[in-house]
C-alpha cells in the first residue's frame, strides 16, 4: 500500500479533518457548510471525515456529475441482463437456506 501517491496525499493534508481543511480556504460560514456534506455520500459525518473526502466535492464541481441513462436502476438491471445472457440462473425473491463457497 505504500506508494508515492499516498505520501503526496499525506503532504497535502488528506489525513486531517475535512472541516479543518475547508476552513483554511473558505472564510464564509455558508460556504464552509456547502463543501463537506458530500462526505455523507460515503456515510461519514462531515465533522469526522478525512480531508481526502474533498475529492467528492471536486468531482461534483469540476469533473461533473454522471449517471446512467435510465436512472440508477438501469445499472443493476443491465448487470442482471448480462448475467442472464451469460447463463446465470437468477431467482428473484427466492428463499435461501444456505450459501456454498
Amino acid at each position: 500500500m505504500l506508494h508515492p501517491d499516498l505520501a503526496r496525499l499525506a503532504a497535502l493534508g488528506g489525513f486531517g479533518r475535512l472541516n479543518g481543511r475547508i476552513g483554511r480556504f473558505l472564510s464564509d460560514e455558508r460556504l464552509r457548510r456547502v463543501f463537506p456534506f458530500q462526505a455523507l455520500y460515503a456515510g461519514v459525518p462531515p465533522t469526522r471525515a478525512l480531508a481526502a473526502y474533498a475529492v467528492i466535492a471536486y468531482m461534483d464541481t469540476v469533473a461533473g456529475v454522471w449517471f446512467p441513462k435510465g436512472g440508477m436502476h438501469a445499472l443493476p438491471r443491465a448487470m442482471a441482463e448480462a448475467a442472464a445472457r451469460a447463463g446465470a440462473d437468477l431467482r428473484w425473491s427466492a428463499e435461501v437456506s444456505e450459501l456454498e463457497r
